[in-house]
């Protein structure tokens, strides 16, 4: 994936502090795996409120296809609430009514996490895919050279 420049900052605002404000981000995604925009809230020490349409609205702006959403639990309870498994549904709901999917929805704790789509608490995060790794291929080798020719590496060699 290919991240901006803020990128490191933003993620510095998601480490869990013991006993801190819950913090929410929305991270947007375009096609090409990029990290094209975000929003951040602070919220209190044992809930944060996620602004469904604020986000859906911003992700439409930023021209997104994909929305990562992450909180922190500070509590060190990795568990998401009701509240956090209703919301997460929504936004879910309503990104795709706008063409738009949630990727995930994560929930970092001290020591631990909690990923929505591998628990499988998403309706279509099997079917979403993000190229964040993509092996490079082999070198092409040339077929061996004619006897009294020079033979030929690997292109680029």
């Amino acid at each position: 994936m290919h991240a901006p420049h803020w990128f490191a900052a933003f993620i510095d605002t998601l480490e869990p502090r013991p006993y801190g404000e819950e913090v929410l981000a929305a991270l947007f995604i375009n096609r090409l795996a990029e990290a094209i925009g975000a929003v951040t809230l602070h919220g209190e020490r044992h809930r944060v409120s996620l602004p469904v349409r604020e986000i859906v609205r911003r992700a439409a702006q930023a021209r997104a296809a994909l929305v990562l959403l992450l909180h922190t639990h500070p509590s060190g309870n990795s568990r998401p609430s009701r509240q956090d498994i209703l919301l997460t549904h929504r936004l879910e709901a309503d990104l795709a009514l706008a063409g738009m999917a949630l990727y995930d929805h994560i929930i970092l704790a001290p020591h631990h996490y909690f990923s929505f789509r591998a628990a499988g608490l998403l309706n279509h995060s099997e079917k979403l895919a993000l190229p964040l790794a993509t092996p490079a291929p082999p070198p092409y080798r040339l077929p061996p050279a004619l006897p009294g020719s020079r033979d030929s590496g690997p292109v680029g060699e």
